[in-house]
């Protein structure tokens, strides 16, 4: 898939139901995809899955478009990371990896940290997914002389 948004995820959130939370939307999918050279942006059934070619298959975040009223967001912060006050979903959400989940209707104000949240979402999943490599590596029998 090339980078960036795929076409799936941008035909989903082009529909005239969309309107109100679409510049929310491009703001957050901006932030996202800033990341990285390498970050793309694919489209599932209900939610985006936002990776990069140095992340590999675990995404650093996560945003479900299952409904045009309310992006569900999801991010692969480091414990403790302060994101301030915002509004969480009212159904738990798990995510493999991702850590904190909050929640946008057309109404709410933007996160004014979305930038620095998304990039050190990156930078944390980056970092996990080298540990696990490194650890893979370390792990490898030692072929015999």
């Amino acid at each position: 898939m090339p980078f960036g948004l795929d076409m799936r995820a941008i035909n989903r959130v082009s529909g005239p139901a969309w309107k109100a939370i679409k510049p929310h939307f491009d703001v957050v999918n901006a932030a996202l995809l800033g990341v990285s050279p390498t970050s793309q942006g694919e489209l599932t059934r209900i939610y985006i899955k936002y990776t990069t070619a140095e992340t590999g298959s675990q995404p650093f975040a996560v945003m479900w478009v299952r409904s045009s009223s309310e992006l569900v967001i999801g991010l692969a912060l480091p414990p403790d990371f302060p994101v301030g006050q915002i509004r969480a979903p009212l159904r738990p959400i798990a995510y493999s990896g991702l850590t904190t989940y909050f929640c946008l209707s057309a109404v709410d104000s933007l996160p004014a940290g979305i930038e620095t949240w998304s990039a050190a979402a990156y930078a944390n999943c980056l970092s996990a997914c080298e540990s696990l490599r490194a650890e893979s590596v370390l792990n490898q029998p030692v072929a015999a002389d």
